[in-house]
């Protein structure tokens, strides 16, 4: 039966009553979801009618079922329509892969990395598709192709007369200034032309691999990395970075390389310090050796002690070690932090992470014994039990984090009882959370 129901969505296509087909496609994947091309079919009517998100999970689904080049290339067009040109390239590239001779793949290809700025490869594509379209006698869509290439190159020299900056190092600040603008697409283009003009600059080179590494180009930001490096391997900040392009590759043994010669020096700042530590934990967690991983997070610890993220990190990393106690520790001393800074949503969340913990074990434990915090009371009259009970709680057994809440009402709200005090707060923290 759904058989049927597809053949009259096919038909209904070739009329060209959208409609009707997508009425009948969804007939179809009623009666069997597992209909790899109904979900492709009616991706194709869905982006016609201008429904591109439920195109693009159509796609999705068809790929999941039955990877095949032209679903790869349908959702590629899709992204592509939406100005998403990086997952649209990668979708492109694996439907060449599948189908060598797709010039449809190598011009959509070409269209997405000109929209991402990367001219270079733009034209490497275009000449690809102009190649297979000509070998498919395709010639009007092989002369669109070669119009495109000289479009592109006649920008290439225009930006290239267009450069009377006084001097490189001045050029390279233009571009990087592009880049922390958010820019990526004009600073990748700069940063190309800087190459073109001066090969041996290692800046070039490394402050393009930022914007690789922006634009999800993890490869060629890896290998612009080892260039300047090359050129320059006196730079710590690049060895950190070609480090984390590497945890990113799933590359943890070469990561810990990086880390570690950058770790040799002696005139590294403190804070520069401290993220060695933390990537190079980074990379132990993804090897599963987490006690190793700790101790690096509790190197950068010491380095940087007042870093509430850096706490939840190690907390975590106790926590998948098994180590729950340690972890609430971390937790609640993360928690305190956030507190200090004001930042009460990862106060909260952070909470939420000790009270997750507490409920995942067995037995009860009293972890406020653990705290690194005593609280002094005896100023204040001794509130029910009960009340305090609760308020403890509800932030995760911290008697410092309960207290300083509970100051916080004393000086906002003088002369109560500690009960209203305490009413107060458990009030307010049931507020924050719902």
């Amino acid at each position: 039966m759904h058989q049927e129901f597809y053949q009259r969505g096919l038909d209904q296509m070739k009329q060209g009553n959208r409609a009707h087909a997508l009425q009948e496609f969804d007939r179809a994947l009623r009666i069997n979801p597992q209909f790899a091309e109904a979900y492709y079919r009616r991706a194709q009517v869905r982006f016609d009618l201008g429904d591109r998100p439920g195109a693009l999970a159509d796609y999705t689904q068809a790929l999941q079922l039955q990877p095949s080049p032209e679903a790869y290339l349908g959702r590629a067009l899709v992204q592509l329509s939406t100005g998403e040109a990086a997952p649209a390239i990668l979708d492109a590239e694996t439907a060449l892969k599948l189908q060598p001779n797709s010039a449809s793949a190598a011009n959509l290809l070409a269209t997405a990395y000109r929209q991402m700025g990367n001219t270079i490869r733009a034209i490497a594509a275009y000449k690809q598709a102009a190649t297979l379209y000509i070998e498919q006698k395709d010639k009007p869509s092989g002369q669109r192709c070669l119009e495109n290439i000289e479009q592109l190159q006649a920008m290439q020299r225009s930006a290239a007369e267009q450069k009377p900056i006084a001097s490189a190092q001045q050029f390279l600040q233009y571009a990087t200034e592009k880049l922390n603008k958010g820019q990526y697409r004009s600073a990748l283009e700069d940063f190309n032309w800087a190459i073109q003009v001066d090969p041996q600059n290692a800046t070039a080179y490394s402050q393009r691999a930022l914007v690789q590494m922006k634009l999800g180009y993890l490869k060629e930001a890896m290998q612009d990395l080892s260039n300047a490096l090359r050129l320059n391997p006196q730079d710590l900040q690049i060895w950190l970075n070609r480090g984390q392009v590497r945890i990113h590759l799933r590359d943890a043994l070469g990561a810990i390389e990086d880390f570690n010669q950058a770790l040799q020096s002696t005139d590294l700042a403190t804070a520069t310090r401290a993220k060695l530590y933390v990537q190079r934990g980074h990379a132990y967690r993804q090897l599963k050796q987490d006690r190793q991983a700790i101790d690096d997070y509790c190197h950068a610890l010491q380095l940087q002690p007042h870093d509430p993220e850096l706490y939840c990190t190690c907390a975590d990393a106790r926590s998948e070690l098994g180590d729950p106690v340690g972890a609430i520790q971390d937790y609640q001393k993360a928690a305190n932090l956030w507190l200090n800074q004001g930042n009460w949503q990862q106060y909260q969340t952070t909470l939420n992470r000790v009270q997750g913990i507490q409920a995942s074990l067995p037995v009860a434990t009293d972890f406020t014994a653990t705290t690194e915090f005593s609280t002094n009371t005896a100023s204040h009259t001794n509130p029910p039990n009960e009340l305090r009970s609760q308020l403890l709680r509800l932030v995760g057994g911290n008697q410092f984090l309960a207290e300083r809440l509970l100051n916080l009402a004393r000086q906002k709200h003088p002369q109560q009882s500690e009960e209203w005090y305490l009413r107060k707060v458990i009030l307010d923290v049931e507020a924050d959370r719902q």
